[in-house]
């Protein structure tokens, strides 16, 4: 093979390999939805937290659960679900339970309020 021809073999098979290259680079369009995918997750991750933690502290507070019980439940909740513990240890998730808590009536539900007024307390915490 001439060495003219390995060149433009060597230029072609780069020029086909340029539109591979761009096309793996995502634009900013995809960076921002990524990043408001990622944050969306992580106030869902950490309101299913605050109701988890909220309900088993009702339980607890009720009588209906031993506090034994309820620390070595949640964490086995989260990690079902696919949720790390440390997330129990976030100060969103902490003070979002104490409001969410205050809200919960006698059998531990938020009966007495709608759900859009729980959603709301939470997610201004979050």
């Amino acid at each position: 093979m001439s060495p003219l021809l390995r060149i433009g073999l060597a230029s072609l098979s780069a020029l086909w390999m340029i539109p591979m290259a761009c096309a793996q680079e995502p634009s900013n369009d995809d960076r921002i939805q990524r990043k408001v995918a990622v944050i969306e997750l992580s106030r869902s991750i950490r309101s299913y937290t605050v109701s988890t933690l909220a309900t088993a502290d009702c339980l607890v507070e009720q009588g209906r659960l031993s506090r034994r019980e309820a620390d070595q439940a949640i964490p086995i909740q989260l990690r079902e679900v696919g949720i790390s513990s440390h997330v129990l240890t976030n100060p969103q998730v902490l003070k979002a339970r104490d409001q969410l808590l205050a809200l919960m009536d006698s059998s531990c539900s938020l009966s007495t309020i709608d759900a859009e007024t729980a959603r709301r307390v939470v997610e201004q915490e979050l």
